[in-house]
């Protein structure tokens, strides 16, 4: 009779446990990251950020930066450059007139060439001189 009331005492606790859920995982309450050191790496982000930008800002003035980006000197000439006239002669062809320094400039380009003479009044003869 004892064997009797323990295996069915062993079995009521066995199906007692089968019907409770399963513990749940213990997490880690603490965070991964303190507040102080996601702070200051956030600052120290921002603060590399500005730092590049300004360099870089900096850099463009100062036109370090020219080499990389493809401006030249060129740009004060293209300044003074003026388009006087400009005619379209067929949907891939256009002739222009161009004014640097009093000097007048017939420009004719097409999808395949582009050709430029300069304007016989505004030639300037220099004569050269044998000693």
């Amino acid at each position: 009779m004892i064997a009797s009331v323990l295996v069915s005492a062993s079995g009521s606790a066995a199906s007692a446990a089968a019907a409770l859920p399963p513990k749940a995982i213990p997490f880690a309450q603490a965070p991964a990251v303190s507040a102080g050191s996601a702070a200051f790496a956030i600052v120290v982000t921002v603060a590399l950020l500005a730092a590049i930008a300004f360099g870089l800002w900096l850099a463009r003035r100062n036109g370090w930066l020219r080499p990389w980006l493809g401006t030249r000197e060129i740009s004060a000439q293209v300044e003074q450059l003026k388009v006087v006239t400009r005619v379209r002669l067929s949907p891939t062809a256009r002739a222009m007139v161009l004014e640097l320094e009093g000097r007048q400039f017939l420009v004719v380009e097409s999808s395949q060439h582009v050709v430029m003479h300069m304007h016989p009044s505004t030639c300037q003869v220099e004569e050269l001189h044998h000693a």
